[in-house]
């Protein structure tokens, strides 16, 4: 994985006005779950740069109710959530015994694949007791598709 694309002040990101547009149409497919508390995008970074992600997921991580936390990306948020088990070899988020999936930011698929293995490599160095996963696998991200980075989060129950 090339993380000269996961870098501060990428030159393969998607543009504002592109990353904006991205974020309103999924915000309204995602509504449902909203609505339901099984999704939210009160975290969402507009400026898709580690130096805005990385402290999010660390105040997220460190919540008291936070019992695990895992970041992926995936192109379409409510598939990933809740339908993929159509998949042959994916299980939903949602069947899995998460509580939340947070929405994060946008952009490229190859940048996002590499945003998610820095920022899951950074979590298990840092807060290795509260991280779902510990190996990473790029899922089937194609390289310029528009893609989201998510959270996970498993609160205590």
């Amino acid at each position: 994985m090339d993380f000269v694309r996961a870098r501060r002040n990428s030159p393969h990101n998607l543009k504002p006005d592109v990353r904006e547009i991205a974020y309103k149409r999924h915000l309204r497919e995602c509504q449902w779950y909203i609505d339901e508390g099984q999704m939210s995008f009160d975290h969402w970074c507009r400026d898709y740069a580690f130096d805005t992600l990385w402290p999010t997921l660390c105040r997220m991580v460190q919540w008291p109710s936070v019992q695990a936390l895992y970041v992926g990306c995936s192109p379409d948020l409510p598939w990933r959530w809740d339908k993929c088990f159509v998949h042959a070899n994916m299980t939903a988020h949602r069947d899995a015994g998460w509580s939340k999936m947070f929405a994060l930011s946008v952009n490229y698929g190859d940048c996002a694949a590499a945003m998610e293995q820095l920022l899951q490599q950074k979590l298990q160095l840092h807060f290795r007791h509260k991280i779902g996963h510990r190996d990473y696998r790029r899922g089937p991200i194609k390289p310029l598709d528009v893609v989201f980075l998510y959270a996970l989060v498993r609160f205590h129950r």
